[in-house]
Parts: C-alpha cells; structure tokens; sequence
C-alpha cells in the first residue's frame, strides 16, 4: 500500500519558534528512498541491508553512470577492484578532487550491501582479499581509523549491481546542510540544521502547507511542533508525513 506525503524542505529556528519552509508534494510507497535506512556514518552497517550512501563524480560522469550504470575501480585501489562510496555526504561532496566545483555532482544512492566486512587498518589481511577470497560483498572503513586522508567512513562494493541512483544532486556548502540526517540516538548540536519528519492526515498537510505549523497546545513536552529524526516512527502515524529541515 502506498503513502501520499509532502516533501517540506524547510529552515526553522525552533528555539524561537520561527519556521521558513517550502514545500513539494509526492506520492511514496514501500521502495520510496524515504524508508532506507540512513545510518550515521559511525555505525556498523548491518548485513543484508540497504542504506543510503553518497559517490561524488563530475557532472559528465553523473550523465554516464545514470545512462550505463556504474563501473568496478580497478584493482590498485586502497580496497582493490569495486564501487566507491561514503555515507557522510561530506566526503563524496569533494570528489572528484581535479574537478571544478562547479561541475562536481553527487549521486545519492540505494546500496544492498551484502555481507560487510570491516577494514579498519592499513595493511589488514582481507584488505584487498575480501570479495575475491572471502566473499564479502561489501568493505567498510569506519573513520577516524587512519587510512582516509580526510578520517571519514568510507564503503567499497564490489557488485555494481548493487547500487542504484536515487538522485543527482549539485551539492555546495551553502545547501549542504539541507542533506545532514542525524542519527536518533544522537545528540543534536546546538545551531545546526538536520533533516526531520512529522507526521500527519493529508488534509492537515495541505493547510501547513497553506498556512504553517501551528503549535501544540499540550503534549509531553509542553507547547510546540512535535517531530522526529526517525521516519519509523513518523510513518505509523497519518499516512502523510512530512519532511522538516530545522536548525536548533
């Protein structure tokens, strides 16, 4: 069965109860990209699961990977042959580092990553054996481990098949915080813009959408806008939910 939802990309202050919003209307269903996990970048990613990960690329490369899909690094790479992919959006925002920021593309992407096998130091004895002897599907360096440059989480996938585009997008430090989704059980920082949701009828949605959130008059916490950072719990309520970029 599938959800009729509004998108609302939106910047608010909630401290001070301000909220500045657009919003776009579409229809979602069990395979939307909306109900893949988006799992902090810290985590270890599960087996036989599918998360949302991020490739930076030119603008050209974006054309041709959307047009014959992608194509396996070859095999001299820090984790030999496969797909190269990260989780923190920050990361795949800088490649491909000899390519204007004008031109950079990132590609939003659904990965199936199989069996996962950590590689956490330079020099690991799978690490470029993990697929072609062992048979993991997918090879995650967690960050802060030391062999990325930059010390962020970074994913190898040796199947293309694998990956799916879920979107294009030209990614700048100005919007790059519009893409930012925190984990739940993560402490939010104070003055920084996050992804969330909140869910409600789809008649309600269209009057937010008319004339914005109203505050509660009760609740556990009081008078406010009631929202969460996980869409799991959002979707059992009305099937319209909707989407809030907000900073605190």
């Amino acid at each position: 069965m599938g959800y009729s939802c509004i998108y609302l990309a939106a910047a608010a202050n909630f401290s001070r109860s301000i909220f500045n919003y657009s919003l776009v209307t579409m229809d979602v269903n069990p395979d939307s990209p909306y109900y893949i996990n988006l799992l902090d970048s810290k985590t270890h990613p599960e087996d036989h699961r599918e998360y949302v990960m991020f490739h930076g690329c030119s603008k050209e490369g974006a054309e041709l990977i959307k047009r014959d899909g992608f194509k396996p690094s070859s095999a001299d790479r820090m984790l030999g042959a496969g797909v190269y992919v990260s989780r923190d959006i920050r990361k795949a925002s800088k490649y491909p580092l000899d390519v204007p920021d004008s031109e950079k593309r990132v590609l939003k992407v659904r990965v199936d990553v199989g069996k996962v096998k950590i590689i956490d130091k330079q020099g690991h004895p799978m690490q470029k054996t993990w697929h072609t002897v062992h048979g993991f599907d997918t090879a995650w360096v967690p960050p802060n481990v030391g062999m990325v440059l930059c010390n962020l989480e970074e994913d190898c996938v040796y199947d293309p098949k694998r990956i799916k585009v879920i979107e294009v997008m030209k990614v700048t430090e100005d919007n790059l915080s519009q893409y930012d989704h925190l984990q739940s059980g993560v402490t939010p920082e104070d003055s920084h813009v996050y992804v969330m949701y909140h869910g409600t009828s789809k008649q309600i949605a269209v009057e937010i959408q008319r004339n914005g959130f109203k505050p509660s008059r009760d609740g556990m916490l009081g008078a406010g806008v009631y929202l969460s950072r996980d869409i799991r719990k959002v979707i059992r309520y009305p099937s319209t939910f909707l989407t809030l970029i907000g900073w605190f």
